[in-house]
């Protein structure tokens, strides 16, 4: 009997090792399957906005409109037109806007995918994974020259007799200057996000030179928007103490 039982109990131990083993692998098998499949959904994940990053940059539209504006502003000096004056005031800060938008999309879009760095909500509630894109970003707003053109109107039409001042058409130049400068900066990275997508290499390209491409716009951004960042300061500041 206690021979039996002892068959029974050995058995019974056996089956229950091999239960246990076929579903500890069966769990590690589907939780591997599950691992792959989510880096799967991750690398099309990052295919699919590297995709949308680059078609953004290669069609990101011109601020010389709004170099142009800008020029013209400076350079206004028959007071008598009012309404062409104003026309040129306004357009100028609605193409400041819309570059500020252009700039902070763009900025948003250039994601870099690396091991310490998060998707998470950033300045303004804009979704990013680095603090080198919302440093950009955070820099891009102060780089709004909509509140200059703004502020340039505003003294314009409280000024008696109505003119635009010295520091006004001043701002407006030094903004001219470096808008046009950026716009040359975009021009390069532009036409690196061309070579990309028209290159027959871009469906087997490592992410990492899209990565690159990612690193040197953020970093190329900075210089001109610190400058522009620093005449919007400026100016804003005198017309606060004024």
């Amino acid at each position: 009997m206690r021979s039996n039982k002892s068959r029974v109990f050995y058995y019974s131990w056996i089956t229950l090792c091999i239960v246990l083993v076929c579903t500890v692998f069966f769990q590690f098998r589907a939780l591997n399957n599950q691992r792959n499949k989510q880096q799967e959904v991750q690398a099309l994940y990052e295919e699919k906005t590297n995709d949308y990053f680059l078609e953004m940059l290669a069609n990101m539209n011109s601020f010389q409109p709004l170099v142009k504006s800008l020029t013209e502003i400076s350079a206004i000096h028959d007071m008598k037109d009012r309404v062409h004056n104003q026309k040129v005031l306004d357009l100028a800060k609605e193409q400041a806007s819309q570059a500020t938008n252009q700039l902070v999309l763009l900025i948003q879009a250039a994601d870099l995918k690396e091991p310490d760095q998060e998707l998470r909500h950033r300045v303004n509630n804009l979704i990013m994974t680095s603090q080198q894109q919302e440093d950009a970003a955070l820099l891009a707003f102060q780089a709004d020259l909509w509140r200059t053109v703004y502020n340039t109107s505003s003294r314009y039409w409280l000024a008696k007799p109505q003119v635009i001042d010295r520091v006004s058409l001043k701002a407006n130049r030094d903004a001219a200057v470096e808008m046009a400068n950026l716009d040359k900066t975009m021009q390069q990275f532009k036409e690196r996000a061309n070579e990309m997508r028209m290159s027959d290499r871009y469906e087997g390209m490592p992410l990492d030179y899209i990565t690159l491409l990612k690193k040197d716009l953020l970093k190329g951004l900075v210089p001109h928007l610190k400058k522009l960042s620093a005449i919007n300061e400026s100016f804003n500041k005198s017309e606060a103490v004024g």
